[in-house]
């Protein structure tokens, strides 16, 4: 068979081949993510992650110790080349092409001739033969290719890392590092019989060893005779792929423990908390020695893995790595069994753990029914085995006896863990169907656990762990695979994830709905809009800042903490499609984002969104104006966001004259077009334009003052710069009719003040003023709207705007009188000097919202036409018509 390029195939067809095109394709999204053929291939023969294979073909491999040539498959990927037998665990391979020294076409091995062969030469003097490649060029030239950029790839590592290290700071870290087991301080437990040690010994002569040895079944066998406490770490890096990880990622421990230093992480706290808790009886962790290598390693981890961090049952497995490993090895052991061996075991939601669970149970039913009945009879079948699986065992039996189980679970994976626990259920079975309720049970299950020894001729009533682990590959050995696992896995994956996903909602929702408008059934649909629009548009999203990461402690908020946050693209994409008003703007749109993210992450929960729809569909006039008010202050305004302004397209008849830019001035050059904050006023010519404007009826403001009985005498009064003195009783004209409108609104604003708290609210200025104007124009349908909005709201800007005029004459005449009576005295003149650029640095043209509402209120239709109410069910119905359409 000839070598397939598999990454080139599954361009076409990536759901029927064996590994994907994860290297040839990174631009997309959905390539690059491992396929079910990658997985595959990494779990086989405990790869990292981020190897993906480059092709494969049948061959067989020259096996020195037999002299024989085995049927088989040759895998080639980035890193590795791996050989299985066609015989399960005949024969398997992994060859780091680090360790190649040369790769070359042979004819002959020991003098007999062999087919279309290549001979593999590693650094150790160990050869490797694979004959019969029918395509023997096209695999050596594969191999040959990433062993040459694997080489120019360390070089250069190995320059910057050298240079590095020359670092006194990076010296003294690396001078910390345990490089012994710390077994080897702290000798513990009885060592394996001198005639296993042998057998080892012969082992190693005639399979190798390391990494690219043959692995057969006599390694198998050996492991359940048992392991020398200073040979363990080592068959435990070999065998679990970390020892060829750890050579991929040379001083990378090393890296993440100089950038641990930078990071005021969360983990550390908890990190603290667990380190004396981590095997306390054993002499290594009640000294310095040991909880320092366990800090850094648990530390180092939780740099490499953010979304992991530290999470419990990581410190007691940890510690136990340390004991027969060095620093370094025990940190690439978790990272095996973190995100390999184990996945998705130590997070905060144990969903590993939980599939497993559900896994055990298909198993239990399978191989022991009458058992599982009396389970479920109990309410103990989704939880019998958790404790277990959490800490390999390691709190369930006895330390010496747990590290057996440790031995072989490196060697054969999560299956041997399902098979010891069907065993240990299987032999405790008569007394499980005969328990009365689920606390005896789980007493009869306590009592079997602690008489597990790992002595072979111990007391009487003991069980040697040997032949438990032996029984159970006897009895659910071959029953169970590691491909029947995996598809177990997957079948239990959804139901957890699912059952998460709606709790997770159910707690959301019901955290939301305390202090939202929506009904719960709202929520859910509006939930389900958001989970939809989130994993149809999905792409990495990283907050701006580390707020839930590690600088600061997360809020213990479902909404912080839930997967379907918003970032600005996701909402500008949903909250318009929800709202009734079709022509606000994308600047408005920016203004609501800005004022939802308090925390100033870029990312909006689900919490923000339902807040401010709720207030502005649900919500009564009031509120919606104090919203939209809300949008045009600081910090949700931003005085540049005018220039968008400026190009926004016209899309209203020149009739209705309603585009927003033109409602309050459309001089590009006005003052209300620049784009800094600043004092400015507005003369009785733009008022008229602004009446004129939103109207589309009244010519002149002095037509509009037949319906606005203020505004007469305002203007009549109103002067122009270059007067030099007002008179006094002009002033007072004007605090009357001021205070007379200003008594016809009190009621409404101190109702304002008591339920919605506006006072907090900063004063409005006139640049925010018309941008709030352009906005609640915006708002009104161009094409079924009465003319009498329009003009209501031309009427009510008349009034604010003569109210600001009026404020800031008496302002100018009390400026004047104070000039009038300066004294001749040069401190009291230096103080009022000092006095005037303060008040000049306030901007005297301000609006507060008690204000704004109270004059919108007293206009009927425009109190009418806020204080509607909308359906946000026909909304999103609306928004997914749109979608589809």
């Amino acid at each position: 068979m000839t070598y397939r390029r598999l990454t080139l195939e599954c361009q076409m067809h990536p759901e029927t081949l064996f590994s994907g095109p994860y290297a040839l394709n990174k631009g997309n999204n959905v390539a690059s993510r491992p396929s079910n053929g990658d997985r595959a291939y990494m779990s086989r023969f405990c790869l990292p992650h981020s190897e993906k294979l480059d092709g494969d073909a049948e061959c067989q491999l020259y096996t020195p110790y037999h002299r024989k040539n085995v049927n088989g498959q040759i895998y080639v990927s980035r890193n590795f080349v791996c050989f299985a037998s066609r015989i399960d665990r005949l024969v398997n391979v992994v060859v780091p092409i680090m360790d190649i020294v040369s790769v070359e076409e042979c004819d002959r091995i020991n003098n007999r001739r062999v087919h279309k062969a290549i001979r593999i030469h590693l650094n150790n003097n160990q050869d490797f033969i694979f004959s019969s490649l029918s395509d023997r060029s096209t695999v050596k030239d594969r191999i040959m290719k990433f062993l040459m950029e694997l080489r120019g790839g360390l070089k250069r590592q190995t320059s910057k890392e050298d240079h590095l290290l020359k670092d006194e700071k990076v010296q003294s870290l690396a001078n910390a590092i345990l490089k012994e087991p710390l077994y080897e301080r702290f000798p513990f437990g009885e060592d394996i019989p001198s005639c296993t040690k042998e057998k080892w010994k012969q082992l190693y002569a005639q399979f190798g060893e390391g990494v690219s040895m043959f692995r057969t079944v006599e390694l198998h066998r050996l492991l359940l005779e048992g392991v020398s406490p200073r040979e363990r770490g080592k068959i435990w890096m070999i065998c679990s792929g970390a020892a060829a990880e750890m050579a991929l990622h040379r001083n990378e421990y090393l890296m993440l423990l100089l950038k641990s230093q930078d990071q005021n992480m969360l983990a550390m706290e908890e990190i603290e908390r667990d380190l004396h808790r981590s095997l306390p009886e054993h002499a290594a962790f009640q000294c310095g020695v040991g909880i320092d290598a366990l800090r850094r390693v648990l530390t180092a981890y939780a740099v490499r893995n953010p979304n992991i961090g530290y999470c419990q049952a990581m410190n007691i497995v940890a510690s136990v790595f340390l004991l027969f490993t060095s620093e370094e090895e025990a940190f690439w052991l978790l990272v095996a069994l973190c995100e390999r061996l184990l996945p998705d075991y130590y997070n905060t939601k144990v969903v590993g753990a939980l599939v497993d669970q559900g896994v055990f149970s298909d198993l239990v039913i399978e191989n022991l029914p009458t058992l599982h009945s009396k389970l479920v009879e109990l309410g103990l079948d989704d939880m019998i085995a958790l404790s277990w699986f959490l800490t390999l065992f390691l709190n369930a039996i006895r330390f010496d006896s747990a590290i057996r189980i440790l031995d072989l679970f490196f060697f054969d994976g999560a299956k041997l863990m399902f098979q010891v626990a069907l065993e240990m259920l299987q032999e405790n079975m008569i007394k499980i169907r005969n328990a009365r309720d689920d606390g005896e049970a789980l007493v009869t299950l306590s009592k079997y656990t602690e008489s597990i020894s790992n002595k072979e001729n111990g007391a009487p009533n003991t069980i040697f762990i040997g032949n438990l682990i032996t029984e159970s590959y006897r009895n659910f050995g071959e029953a169970l695979t590691t491909e029947k696992i995996d598809q177990l896995r997957l079948k239990h994956r959804l139901k957890v994830v699912q059952g998460l996903e709606d709790s997770q909602m159910k707690s959301i929702i019901r955290s939301v709905g305390k202090e939202c408008k929506f009904t719960y059934d709202e929520l859910e649909m509006l939930y389900y809009l958001v989970k939809e629009e989130h994993l149809l548009s999905w792409k990495p999203r990283t907050p701006l800042n580390r707020k839930y990461g590690f600088e600061e402690k997360p809020r213990l908020d479902a909404c912080v903490q839930s997967q379907y946050r918003l970032d600005y693209d996701l909402f500008k994409k949903i909250f318009p499609g929800l709202l009734p008003w079709k022509n606000l703007s994308d600047v408005f749109i920016i203004r609501v984002f800005r004022l939802l993210d308090i925390s100033e992450t870029g990312f909006l929960t689900f919490r923000d969104i339902c807040y401010c729809l709720g207030m502005l569909l649900k919500g009564d006039s009031a509120e919606k104006i104090t919203m939209f008010y809300k949008c045009h202050i600081p910090p949700a305004y931003n005085p540049m966001d005018n220039d968008d302004h400026d190009n926004r397209s016209d899309c209203g008849s020149t009739e209705m004259a309603v585009e927003a830019c033109t409602v309050l001035g459309s001089v590009p050059n006005s003052p209300a077009r620049q784009p800094i904050m600043r004092r400015s006023s507005i003369t009785t010519t733009d008022e008229a334009t602004i009446v004129d404007s939103v109207s589309g009826s009244y010519s002149t403001l002095s037509e509009a003052n037949k319906y606005n009985e203020i505004s007469d005498p305002i203007l009549s009064s109103s002067v122009s710069p270059s007067d030099d003195m007002m008179s006094t009783s002009q002033i007072e004209t004007d605090l009357n009719q001021v205070s007379r409108y200003s008594d016809d609104l009190s009621d409404i604003c101190e109702v304002a003040n008591i339920r919605l708290e506006t006072k907090a609210l900063i004063p409005i200025n006139q640049d925010q003023f018309i941008e709030l104007w352009r906005t609640f124009c915006d708002l009104f349908d161009r094409d079924t709207d009465d003319q009498s909005l329009y003009h209501s709201l031309g009427l009510v800007a008349a009034q604010l705007l003569n109210l600001c005029e009026t404020h800031k004459n008496m302002r100018k005449v009390e400026d004047q009188i104070k000039e009038a009576m300066r004294t001749d005295d040069p401190m009291a003149d230096a103080a009022r000097q000092v006095q005037q650029r303060a008040d000049d640095s306030i901007d005297s043209w301000q609006l507060n919202v008690e204000q704004i509402i109270a004059s919108i209120l007293n206009e009927e239709c425009l109190a009418e036409f806020f204080d509607r109410k909308h359906s946000l069910k026909e909304l999103i119905d609306t928004y997914k018509q749109t979608k589809v359409s």
